[in-house]
């Protein structure tokens, strides 16, 4: 058989070995699926050949499509010749002339899952895991999987698995009859060639293995139907915005019939629409900044250094929370604090932390206890951490505090430990002053819940080595963290964004909005939760010292709304202080009537009168706001890189990843209407809202943010 670039031929005793491995990743791709096609009708053909196995290499089996093909893709009219010439390449596996068997070696999903489906018979290695993710990029399964993945499995099960975009194991997809065989990754290829001389003896038939002829799993019309109205109610509740779940929903409503043909010309019509529309394209787009995060020209090439043990300065609810991570990255961790009380609460925080995550992780409870016992120790005198690789400072957000430590941990670490602080907003070339060394000094900023969000926004100067840099940014990726990175400036780029949302909420709510009126509208726009949640799990009095530096930072552009300070002097501070807005006392958070009632106290002062609002009108003022922060803090050199920009505002302040970040929600409003709507707005209320001159400028000329 001739030779092939992403596929290797071996026929041994009547069957063909077809290993795959288009790269990178064995990604599927036009190219893929001509050669394979091509050398499956070779092998069809070939008297020598009386059965087919397909595998491919230890990590990965066949994967998702190219996302750079997909991506080129502008029109349904070029989309839909392709996707069905891929299915024509598909379906000869299915109904070709010998039987052909998967043999997933490693993880299956994607394209790769849809085509093992049309295998005749599916073996796969313990550890592996299998899924329709394609979801998650705003798209179906577009290669037959919500076709022949119902039939397999089952309506219910096929909807949990491409709905949620949720891969399982193998030991689980053998369970649902998505798997036929689990073996050990060493006997995958003994026991596979086992499986095809079992269909060469004819004691399996491949004709009757066909997933396109399947009809036992599939339920009754009316089950069918109480199904599908099942995930529709469920849908509209936890992916409003969103285009794909509802699309997979109509393909196996629509079809999974007796006309397989017309099934797959259903889906392949409905994958197209997917791909064609900006919900695909923004999800896309964010995958693939994600992916690039924290790849800078400067650091390619840069070794970092290794960091195995950390000192936290501050037990805090911040520096507990990193503290807490890192231990169950398996990390030695120092926790400092220049206060015993504060030093055992942190502590304690950290355990509770670190089991609630260990629960989670199913770890067991022996490595748990022994991390805990280990590799978690507290710190009174700086002169236990003296020996560490890595400083994060977590102190409160006080200059003069930050400054001190800084100075005295100096005096006491290794020449080369490399220190970092998580401020928030204080300018890190003035900490770094104070330092005998300040190109020692980067910002690492965690955000809260540590644990849980995903981003990591890394500050540096001019004075800052790229082997620094480098270290932090290989650090980041290390503990599962997506790195942004930004230069020093007035708030840096995340922390100034959410105290931009939360500030303008607030003048909206002096204005005698309803502040869960304006939680509904963030939440309804995409938002995980609105900004009365988001101000305590940040902590009030983290955004009022935000909003008291940004304002001497920025002058009169800053505007801090009156009642934060009002808020503040009640001492609830959010979920640090156990009642911010909320009170989370007990199991289930409930409204704090006591700020409620701070709320009506300040606004009868003030003569202003309780008004409902439109949502459009909310969101209007809300957003304008962030686009011009966005568009000030690229003039100001903190960033430019507006796709990275738009990445840390999903990941740093939860903005709907289906929008595309703030930039490209800029640039579906329309750049003329946000201008003109900055110019009203700051007619109406004030300098905060007068126009950054890049928006300007682009209104004028008709630019975007983005060129496609």
């Amino acid at each position: 058989m001739k030779p092939y670039k992403t596929v290797r031929i071996e026929l041994q005793k009547g069957i063909a070995v077809f290993t795959v491995n288009p790269p990178p990743l064995n990604r599927f791709c036009d190219r893929f699926a001509e050669e394979m096609s091509d050398a499956l009708m070779a092998a069809f053909e070939n008297d020598a050949v009386r059965a087919i196995i397909l595998t491919g290499t230890e990590r990965h089996f066949i994967g998702g499509t190219d996302i750079r093909e997909l991506v080129s893709t502008k029109s349904k009219a070029a989309c839909l010749p392709r996707v069905m010439a891929h299915h024509r390449f598909i379906s000869r596996i299915e109904e070709g002339p010998k039987p052909v068997l998967a043999a997933i070696s490693g993880n299956c999903s994607r394209a790769g899952l849809e085509i093992a489906m049309a295998c005749h018979y599916r073996i796969a290695a313990h550890g592996v895991r299998v899924g329709l993710l394609e979801v998650r990029f705003g798209l179906i399964p577009g290669l037959g999987g919500t076709q022949r993945l119902p039939r397999l499995v089952g309506i219910r099960t096929a909807l949990e698995m491409i709905t949620a975009a949720r891969d399982i194991p193998v030991e689980q997809a053998r369970q649902i009859g998505l798997v036929d065989e689990v073996v050990e990754p060493d006997q995958l290829s003994d026991k596979a060639m086992s499986a095809a001389r079992l269909f060469m003896t004819g004691r399996l038939n491949f004709k009757i293995r066909q997933a396109g002829r399947r009809f036992d799993k599939l339920q009754g019309a009316r089950e069918k139907k109480e199904i599908i109205a099942h995930f529709k109610d469920r849908l509209l509740k936890t992916a409003s915005g969103y285009i794909a779940p509802f699309k997979a929903v109509e393909a196996i409503e629509q079809g999974v019939g007796l006309s397989y043909k017309t099934d797959i010309r259903l889906e392949a019509e409905l994958y197209c629409d997917c791909l064609v529309s900006d919900v695909a394209r923004n999800l896309i787009h964010i995958f693939l900044s994600t992916r690039n995060a924290g790849k800078c020209p400067q650091i390619r090439g840069v070794k970092p250094r290794t960091i195995r043990k950390i000192g936290i300065m501050g037990g805090g609810t911040m520096g507990a929370g990193i503290a807490a991570f890192l231990l169950m990255h398996n990390f030695e961790v120092r926790l400092w604090d220049v206060d015993d009380k504060n030093l055992r609460r942190g502590m304690d925080t950290v355990r509770q932390t670190a089991s609630r995550h260990a629960r989670k992780q199913k770890m067991p409870l022996s490595i748990l206890e022994q991390r805990l016992s280990r590799q978690l120790s507290p710190a009174l005198s700086l002169a236990a951490i003296q020996d560490v690789d890595l400083i994060i400072e977590a102190a409160p957000e006080d200059l003069e505090i930050k400054e001190k430590i800084f100075e005295a941990i100096e005096k006491t670490c290794r020449p080369d430990t490399l220190f970092s602080t998580a401020t928030s907003v204080l300018p890190l070339a003035r900490i770094a002053s104070r330092l005998r060394e300040p190109e020692r000094l980067i910002r690492l900023h965690f955000f809260n819940p540590a644990e849980k969000m995903q981003l990591v926004e890394i500050g540096c100067t001019g004075a800052t080595p790229d082997t620094a840099l480098a270290t932090v940014v290989g650090f980041a990726r290390k503990i599962g963290k997506i790195p942004f990175l930004v230069s020093d400036g007035p708030g840096f780029y995340v922390p100034r964004q959410i105290a931009a949302i939360l500030s303008e909420s607030c003048f909206l709510i002096e204005a005698g909005v309803n502040p869960f009126s304006i939680d509904e509208a963030l939440t309804e726009f995409g938002m995980p939760i609105g900004p009365a949640q988001l101000c305590d799990l940040t902590g009030l009095d983290v955004v009022c010292a935000i909003n008291r530096h940004l304002e001497g930072a920025l002058g009169k552009r800053w505007q801090t709304p009156a009642l934060y300070e009002r808020l503040y002097e009640t001492g609830c501070y959010g979920r640090k202080t156990g009642v911010g807005w909320f009170d989370y006392t007990s199991d289930t958070p409930a409204l704090n009537f006591r700020f409620l009632e701070v709320v009506k106290t300040w606004l009868a002062e003030k003569g202003v009168t309780p008004r409902k609002i439109s949502r459009e009108e909310i969101l209007k003022q809300i957003m304008a706001r962030s686009i011009n922060e966005g568009a000030q803090a690229i003039a100001e050199g903190i960033s430019d890189r507006v796709q990275e920009m738009d990445l840390a505002m999903v990941y740093g302040t939860g903005f709907p990843p289906y929008r595309g970040g703030i930039f490209r929600y800029a640039d579906a409003w329309g750049i003329s209407g946000v201008y003109e709507t900055l110019v009203k707005l700051a007619a109406e209320k004030g300098p905060r809202f007068s126009p950054a001159p890049l928006l300007k400028e682009m209104a004028a000329s008709g630019k975007n943010f983005y060129d496609d």
